[in-house]
């Protein structure tokens, strides 16, 4: 007969410590919490948002994401503005500033799209701009979604 401990123990896959976690949760809460993880892997850049509350505490995350999220639409309510003049100087400023902001906080979608609005302005081609200005508000609201729920399981 073999024991366990001499059986070579593997790591668990996130999904399997997931399920173990969860095993005994309604499924609705299930999918719930599910989604949410999806919405934040999809938007958020974990690693460093983790970084940054055991740097800095939740309080000040949190404050700190309220100035992002003011901040955030204030950029991309003039980026919207801005696809009415094609004024590729603006674009270029505009999309720079959320995509270091963004890049700094652990926003990636954001941080992503506003990279190329940057890129394609500085070539020049304001018209390929206008479909990715048209997801920030999206992509803005699911990000800020998905910080607030990684936020108030912290």
């Amino acid at each position: 007969e073999i024991k366990d401990n001499f059986v070579p123990k593997t790591e668990k896959s996130a999904l399997e410590k997931f399920a173990e976690e969860h095993q005994n949760t309604p499924d609705a809460v299930v999918a719930g919490v599910s989604e949410d993880k999806k919405l934040e892997e999809e938007h958020l850049n974990l690693s460093m948002m983790n970084e940054l509350l055991e740097t800095l505490g939740k309080e000040a995350i949190a404050s700190l994401f309220n100035d992002y999220y003011s901040f955030a639409d204030k950029i991309i309510d003039t980026l919207m503005a801005e696809k009415e003049t094609k004024n590729a100087e603006a674009l270029v400023d505009r999309s720079h500033e959320l995509k270091g902001m963004a890049a700094n906080f652990g926003f990636g979608s954001i941080s992503k799209v506003a990279g190329e609005i940057e890129s394609l302005s500085k070539k020049g081609d304001v018209d390929a701009t206008l479909p990715l200005i048209d997801q920030l508000p999206v992509l803005n609201e699911a990000s800020q979604k998905a910080a607030k729920n990684w936020l108030s399981r912290t």
